[in-house]
């Protein structure tokens, strides 16, 4: 299951806290809260759909998930979570979508097929696999998008 704060019963955060985490609920959750109610935070980390649509008139704009998490995983999610980031993209206008850049690299068959059967034509991942159009080596980018663009003055 994933990962909750909200829901106590299933909160897999005192695993977590053992393993990784060195911060008391109180400062993950004031973390958390930061992000869902500070929209300036939001608005300097991620890119807004209108701020999408700009960019997609200097370049072509692939899918890369909705969540940013490993696909592997929970597959029956990982295929909606596929579809529906091709789907939200398409109704802002942006096509075609037929790239899919998996979050982190990770992937595998499973992935590839569910690729192809939501349409996507190719698939973007951090190790090439010649003669697999599902499997195409990337590069990571790490400036921020929304910085680009306000350098750019594309208004």
């Amino acid at each position: 299951s994933y990962l909750s704060i909200n829901n106590q019963k299933n909160c897999n955060l005192d695993l977590l806290k053992k393993i990784y985490i060195k911060m008391n609920i109180s400062e993950i959750e004031m973390i958390k809260n930061s992000f869902k109610f500070n929209k300036e935070i939001l608005k300097n980390h991620f890119l807004n759909e209108k701020e999408v649509i700009k960019l997609s008139k200097l370049f072509n704009i692939i899918s890369h998930g909705v969540y940013h998490r490993d696909l592997r995983y929970h597959k029956n999610l990982s295929k909606k979570e596929i579809l529906d980031s091709k789907k939200h993209l398409e109704k802002l206008g942006i096509k075609p979508i037929d790239t899919f850049c998996y979050p982190e690299g990770k992937n595998n068959m499973d992935i590839w097929q569910m690729c192809k059967e939501s349409g996507y034509k190719f698939g973007l991942a951090i190790n090439h696999a010649p003669n697999n159009p599902y499997k195409i080596g990337r590069y990571c980018i790490n400036r921020n998008i929304a910085e680009i663009l306000r350098d750019l003055n594309y208004d």
